[in-house]
């Protein structure tokens, strides 16, 4: 995922704010001195994040109740801040996905056609839950640019299972301002 702007949007946005910084135009008017320039510089950021490793992780097939992580996996992920400030990244996980058969809902503990997905920072000695599909959880605060943060993702398979076909999480990482 990268956010970075075109370079014709960077020229836009400088020009844009380069009219604002324009002292106003007053007709008429006393003690305005029409000929005084007001000082503006404007230097806009990058905010943008990269999954520098392979960006996909297979669980296998997994039996109900059963769990699977990427550190046992060897697939640890990495997020890197491509952009030039300081960050905070955040993840969220969507629910599990299946075209055309039982969808599984992301909850804070496994149940019927429900999976718990979780992330770690510190290669599996503990672990977050990701308690509701599409909500942000915090990752790792204040990344300085170029820096990264790597994490491990863990599956928990639902109790039981009405659809047994492949499903599809997706696991979103945010770079914001920090």
């Amino acid at each position: 995922m990268t956010g970075r702007f075109k370079r014709y949007d960077k020229l836009l946005i400088v020009l844009v704010l380069a009219i604002a910084c324009l002292p106003p135009a007053v007709a008429l008017a006393t003690n305005i001195d029409a000929t005084q320039m007001v000082p503006c510089k404007v230097e806009p950021s990058v905010i943008s994040v990269n999954i520098t490793s392979d960006g996909d992780v297979a669980y296998g097939v997994l039996a109900p109740g059963e769990t699977q992580d990427t550190v046992t996996l060897g697939d640890t992920q990495t997020a890197k801040n491509t952009g030039d400030v300081t960050v905070d990244f955040e993840i969220k996980s969507s629910n599990a996905i299946r075209g055309g058969g039982t969808d599984w809902g992301l909850k804070s503990v496994a149940g019927a056609d429900e999976f718990t997905h979780d992330y770690s920072t510190d290669s599996g000695q503990s672990w977050d839950d990701m308690k509701k599909a599409d909500t942000y959880y915090d990752l790792a605060a204040n990344v300085p640019a170029e820096g990264y943060q790597d994490f491990d993702l863990r599956i928990g398979m639902p109790t039981t299972i009405a659809d047994y076909g492949e499903h599809s999480v997706t696991v979103t990482v945010l770079a914001t301002a920090a």
